[in-house]
């Protein structure tokens, strides 16, 4: 939308089609100027080919770079846990607290590993979506079983609330179980007490899914940058928040895949609460 400001107060990214047929990216924004007591929106045009150029070099190397590095974790992580099983001998228990922090540490770099091979393949839009008609109470229940011990470790309550009547949507099921993990995981993540609440809404023609928490909350500052790549946002300065900040990132363009939108509700010291749509 244009405002009085005088400020740029829209920008989008479009294509445009040069005389010798070529298409370019641009980068287009609009302002608005006053003149003699008129108002007129002035519209400028940059040309953003080399930074889209360096963009997909740079997920490329990303992409190559994560996949080479899948197959020697691999063998690291077999071989540690071959050992904690003794197969190939006993191992006193200094030797089996050892080895059992190198293979946390491996399965935390895994998991990096596979959210940066996510998010290349969703930029690149190289993910080819599985989709099957599932009822969604049964997904909420899925997320609600993996997540429960860890948030009764943490002396949370998790609480789940959908339709009586049966709601079914076409999706990838696997996808929009990522999309439910990662939203619950980092719930917990910056919940110190209260509840989580995973829940779903019929609207019709979509279905409105959100998860909510009584958590620290996102600053009004940092709403606006929580689906960023590469962000995370603290909602309070703490140890033990750890992640390579690209969850939400992954999980809009999963959302978005489906043809649905998502957002964030959320006051500071008052909890968050994201909400996504998936078409019937």
């Amino acid at each position: 939308p244009i405002t009085d400001s005088g400020q740029a107060t829209d920008k989008s990214e479009c294509t445009l089609l040069k005389a010798t047929g070529k298409s370019i990216p641009i980068l287009k924004t609009a302002n608005v100027v006053i003149i003699a007591d008129r108002k007129y929106i002035v519209e400028s045009f940059l040309d953003i080919s080399e930074h889209k150029g360096i963009e997909n070099l740079k997920n490329e190397f990303v992409s190559t770079v994560s996949h080479e590095l899948r197959t020697p974790l691999s063998i690291i992580k077999e071989g540690i846990s071959l050992i904690l099983d003794k197969i190939p001998g006993g191992i006193n228990k200094e030797q089996f607290d050892i080895l059992t922090t190198a293979k946390d540490n491996v399965n935390r770099l895994a998991k990096i590993i596979n959210d940066l091979l996510d998010i290349s393949k969703i930029e690149a839009r190289k993910v080819e979506l599985e989709k099957t008609n599932v009822e969604v109470s049964s997904l909420i229940q899925e997320t609600a079983n993996t997540f429960e011990h860890l948030v009764k470790n943490k002396g949370l309550v998790l609480k789940t609330k959908y339709p009586q009547k049966p709601v079914e949507v076409f999706v990838d099921v696997d996808k929009i179980m990522q999309v439910f993990t990662n939203l619950v995981d980092n719930a917990i993540k910056f919940t110190r007490e209260g509840c989580i609440e995973i829940s779903v809404d019929d609207k019709g023609t979509e279905v409105e899914c959100a998860v909510s928490d009584t958590g620290l909350g996102i600053s009004k500052d940092n709403l606006s940058k929580v689906f960023d790549k590469f962000q995370q946002i603290g909602r309070t300065p703490g140890p033990g928040i750890k992640g390579t900040g690209l969850g939400l990132s992954i999980a809009k363009g999963i959302v978005e895949m489906h043809g649905g939108r998502i957002w964030v509700e959320s006051k500071q010291g008052e909890g968050t609460k994201f909400i996504f749509t998936i078409p019937k």
